[in-house]
């Protein structure tokens, strides 16, 4: 008798064993690819638009916001996934520098019409390419508005991107895409050739193709804890205004939009009280955000002025209204190197500056260690003189977007 309760004891420990260690690690179904889904995105463009006027060139760097709406459909077999995606965007994509007006351009509105091609390395992620159709409204005026116009122009698009699926029916996803409308003639004598970066971020809702896939549920996981260390990567781009007011000007100030890529490394800690995240924050970045005025037949840009690199020290406050996903704000320190050239390289200057950052952001935990996350922040470097040669004050603040990867310990 007490060998045989025994071994029940036995037989019972390792089921309860064996039923926790299902609680930590889950079996996990396959995720299909296969069906239909509608979305929404949000980001930035940057990039620089020229602008062939008669018989010179007057470029500008461009930068704004765009979000808007995709739908698309994906067929898969085994790792290879295949589909078509459109979307239509809302843009405040421009390039213009204020003081002369000589030539500004903006992306009002555009679209794409894309095949998408894509791999599963493992369950529940997509990396893809991406190529296809673009079309949209670019308006432009020239010589303080004396010439203006507004079109309709077609062109091209190709990116690449990678998505996650988050439960049954939602996707997350990361994109990139250059888009290319070439070059237009407003009038004889007046043209703009406009072609702009896209970094986005975008949440997707799945049709799925049966009710066979639908059957798919993903399981629930073992509750996430965010308390620990972490270190990762990210990139984005980053776009604005740069001022260079004039001391004594009377208002002058000589204003040039501004974007680039940037991209970098983060190290942070969060501390964890039900559902309430609190932690701090660092990073730094290599940066291409500038902004410029030139004339493509002179050698250096009649003004310049770059952040070549910057950091934040940020404290994060967040919450995670459901397993594996929180949301958070973010505010703190900035620092960076500024360069600015101005009247054609005969000034410059390169400092180092101080100031402040604020955003936001979500984050979504793949597994035990690894989190992925998609940040806006707004970033003001504040106003320092060019030179004490000339009597100009550059006024740097811009807003990136950036999608990251952390290890957490």
């Amino acid at each position: 008798m007490k060998q045989l309760l025994f071994t029940a004891a036995l037989a019972l420990a390792a089921g309860t064993a064996h039923a926790a260690d299902s609680v930590r690690e889950p079996p996990v179904d396959s995720w299909s690819w296969t069906g239909a889904y509608v979305g929404v995105n949000a980001g930035g463009g940057f990039g620089t638009f020229k602008h062939p006027v008669a018989g010179l060139g007057f470029d500008e760097t461009a930068g704004g916001f765009l979000g808007g709406i995709q739908a698309g459909y994906n067929w898969q077999s085994g790792r290879a996934v295949y589909g078509v995606e459109a979307d239509l965007q809302g843009s405040a994509v421009q390039g213009s520098y204020t003081q002369f007006n000589l030539a500004n351009t903006k992306v009002d509105w555009f679209g794409t019409l894309r095949a998408r091609i894509g791999y599963t390395p493992v369950d529940r992620i997509l990396v893809y390419g991406t190529g296809g159709l673009a079309y949209g409204n670019v308006k432009a005026s020239f010589d303080n508005g004396i010439v203006t116009s507004s079109k309709t122009r077609s062109g091209w698009t190709i990116g690449a991107g990678a998505e996650y699926a988050i439960d049954a029916g939602w996707t997350f996803k990361t994109e990139y895409l250059y888009t290319d409308f070439g070059r237009s003639t407003v009038i004889p004598g007046y043209g703009n050739d406009v072609a702009f970066h896209a970094v986005r971020v975008g949440l997707n809702y799945m049709f799925y193709a049966s009710d066979v896939v639908r059957r798919e549920a993903m399981p629930a996981g073992p509750s996430f804890d965010w308390a620990g260390g972490y270190v990762g990567v990210n990139a984005g781009g980053g776009f604005g205004t740069f001022k260079h007011p004039v001391v004594g000007g009377n208002g002058i100030s000589f204003d040039v939009t501004a974007g680039g890529f940037l991209g970098g490394v983060q190290a942070g800690y969060n501390w964890q009280s039900g559902q309430a995240v609190y932690g701090l924050e660092a990073d730094f970045q290599g940066s291409a955000t500038k902004g410029a005025f030139s004339i493509s037949s002179v050698p250096d840009p009649y003004i310049d002025t770059k952040v070549g690199w910057f950091g934040t020290l940020r404290a994060r406050a967040g919450y995670a209204p459901v397993d594996r996903i929180m949301i958070y704000g973010t505010a703190g320190l900035a620092y960076g190197n500024v360069e600015t050239a101005f009247g054609y390289g005969a000034y410059r200057s390169s400092r180092t500056k101080a100031g402040w950052t604020i955003g936001a952001g979500a984050e979504y935990a793949l597994d035990a260690n690894w989190t992925f996350k998609s940040e806006y922040l707004y970033t003001d470097f504040g106003k320092s003189t060019v030179s004490p040669d000339i009597s100009l004050r550059n006024d740097v603040a811009f807003h990136l977007v950036r999608a990251g990867l952390n290890y957490k310990f």
